[in-house]
């Protein structure tokens, strides 16, 4: 990619794993973590950003029918991989927004203001 100075985009959906039993989640955790591996090791992550989400939270199991498990089921996770060169160019809008509930409609526009290099 680096090479090439060409913009990549890749969506990889991986659902099969998770959604009939919660257990089987650990099976990604060897692949994902040489994946990313690789990315940091090879001096990749300079110019790359990286959203790693899921559409929603817990949804089988005992625990869904606990108070917390009921809230958790609603939470998906979301981590955002930000270059260093850039985290200074996002400072203050992480900053204004680390406490704020994001919606699907902010993820978009992020990605639309990052294709377009603003």
């Amino acid at each position: 990619m680096k090479k090439r100075k060409e913009k990549y985009f890749a969506y990889i959906s991986i659902s099969v794993l998770s959604h009939d039993d919660f257990n089987t989640c650990a099976y990604l955790d060897r692949p994902i973590n040489e994946l990313m591996s690789k990315l940091f090791e090879g001096d990749l992550m300079d110019d790359t950003v990286i959203f790693f989400f899921s559409d929603h939270g817990i949804r089988i199991g005992d625990i869904r029918l606990t108070h917390s498990g009921g809230i958790e089921a609603r939470l998906p996770f979301m981590f955002i991989h930000l270059p260093k060169s850039s985290l200074n160019e996002f400072r203050d809008n992480l900053t204004i927004n680390q406490n704020r509930l994001i919606t699907h409609f902010d993820i978009h526009s992020t990605f639309e203001h990052i294709l377009n290099g603003k």
